[in-house]
């Protein structure tokens, strides 16, 4: 599956500013994923990026995200709390939203 040029762009620019903290890319439910030091914090999938935030994040008045999903990958349990999925509507709040999570992750 490609990914999107702004998915690329967020994953160079965000290797290149962590470089020696040991951030890179991964793999995460077979999709292209950026990852510190081993732990996933972002990966896109379906036309969209799903970021691991505080759970308590509120899109919608910190970022003006009005529509988002919580990452369901399971048919029977409930969605994995704080993996946000973002639609490709909101790209432009996509790198902004990789640096949160990478910083989520790493305390």
């Amino acid at each position: 599956m490609p990914c999107s040029k702004t998915f690329e762009e967020i994953c160079t620019n965000i290797i290149l500013n962590h470089e020696s903290s040991g951030v890179g890319i991964g793999k995460m439910m077979s999709a292209p994923a950026l990852q510190y030091q081993g732990k996933v914090f972002a990966f896109y999938k379906n036309e969209s990026m799903t970021f691991k935030l505080d759970p308590a994040t509120d899109l919608n008045s910190v970022y003006g995200i009005e529509r988002f999903e919580l990452l369901s990958p399971f048919k029977n349990k409930s969605p994995l709390k704080g993996w946000f999925v973002i639609s490709e509507n909101y790209s432009s709040l996509w790198s902004q939203l990789a640096e949160e999570a990478l910083a989520f992750i790493k305390n």
